[in-house]
Parts: structure tokens; C-alpha cells; sequence
């Protein structure tokens, strides 16, 4: 059978799946033909569904998109610094909760060792 390059447009792939129906109608297909018919169609019908889904844009469209995807990343990482200053943190923050359960502990546990440690020391 001979190698048929994989089609690049929705219009191809429809054209060639329409093809592959009006072959699989044919009572005199053989079984093992069939099969690679419907083999086919199922490929086609993935090329397809990845041809719908890529957006179809022009050159100067596709670097607009490029540069606003790099400048939402930039704010975003700049967002994200901001976040880890400790001056501008929130008390219901879990990082800060979790700091001041530390801190709270440290505090107990230096307090029973100046009582002489749990024994009494």
C-alpha cells in the first residue's frame, strides 16, 4: 500500500475521512481492508480533533501572544517576591501561623528548662 502523507488542513482530513465512508459502503471490502480503513479514520479523526483545537493565528498575532504570556509570567514572579517579604505578610498566612506555633514552643520549652526541666529539677 502506498504511504499517504498526513493531512494538514480540517478541509483534507474531512475530505479523506468522506473517502474512507463511502469505501467502508462497499459490500465487497474485505474484512482485513475494513480494518485498515477504520484504522485510518480513527488516526485522521486525532488529527483532526488537534487541528480544531490549534488556534489558527498570523505571525504578528502569534508574537503578541508570545509577549503577553511573558510579561503575565513576569508580573506574576514579581507578585510572588513581593509575597515573600515579611513586613508585608498577613497574620492568617499558614507560613506566619506556623512561625509564630514555632516561636510559641521555643518559648514554652525554654521556660520549663529554667524551672529545672520536667522533673523539677
Amino acid at each position: 500500500m502506498a504511504e499517504q502523507t498526513e493531512p494538514t488542513s480540517f478541509a483534507e482530513v474531512n475530505s479523506r475521512l468522506e473517502q474512507i465512508a463511502e469505501q467502508v459502503k462497499d459490500k465487497d471490502l474485505s474484512l482485513e481492508k475494513s480494518l485498515d480503513l477504520y484504522e485510518e479514520a480513527v488516526r485522521l479523526s486525532s488529527v483532526a480533533v488537534s487541528l480544531v483545537q490549534k488556534p489558527d493565528l498570523s505571525a504578528d498575532e502569534e508574537a503578541l501572544l508570545e509577549t503577553m504570556k511573558a510579561d503575565r509570567l513576569a508580573q506574576s514572579r514579581d507578585a510572588s517576591d513581593l509575597g515573600d517579604r515579611p513586613s508585608g505578610q498577613d497574620a492568617s498566612d499558614p507560613a506566619v501561623t506556623e512561625q509564630t506555633a514555632d516561636v510559641d514552643e521555643s518559648e514554652s520549652g525554654s521556660s520549663v528548662s529554667e524551672a529545672g526541666g520536667p522533673n523539677g529539677g
